[in-house]
């Protein structure tokens, strides 16, 4: 279980420190733990039900997050931060699927049909 804590640990903390080099480019002088707490808040969005990619909540609770610990950071500037920011994390990873598509020669399409794998008729089980 260490090595997992330790994987956990070190991948939260390397997105974070993507949102304070982000945060910097805008001129966002917060500090670090704000900064891990934007990431905290903004991974959580994919919990509630909305469109591809949680366009609309993460937006939100970055905003909501970056007003609330900065002091003196517009709204605005934070609204720009937050499209910012999820823009960085969702492009490359939507890239790189669509790439990973095309090199299996597969489109949309192909993911949306589904088919259907009958079940065994007898099932063994062991003593």
């Amino acid at each position: 279980w260490a090595v997992v804590a330790v994987a956990s640990a070190s991948t939260w903390l390397l997105e974070a420190a993507c949102y304070w080099a982000i945060g910097v480019g805008f001129g966002l002088s917060l500090s670090p733990v704000v900064f891990l707490a934007v990431c905290g808040a903004a991974n959580l969005t994919v919990a509630v039900p909305s469109t591809s990619g949680s366009i609309g909540p993460y937006e939100y609770l970055v905003v909501v997050v970056v007003t609330a610990f900065g002091l003196g950071i517009t709204e605005s500037t934070a609204t720009a931060y937050a499209f910012g920011v999820h823009a960085f994390v969702l492009i490359p990873v939507t890239l790189v699927g669509v790439l990973l598509l095309w090199r299996r020669d597969l489109d949309l399409g192909d993911l949306a049909r589904v088919e259907s794998v009958e079940a065994p008729r007898e099932m063994k089980v062991a003593p």
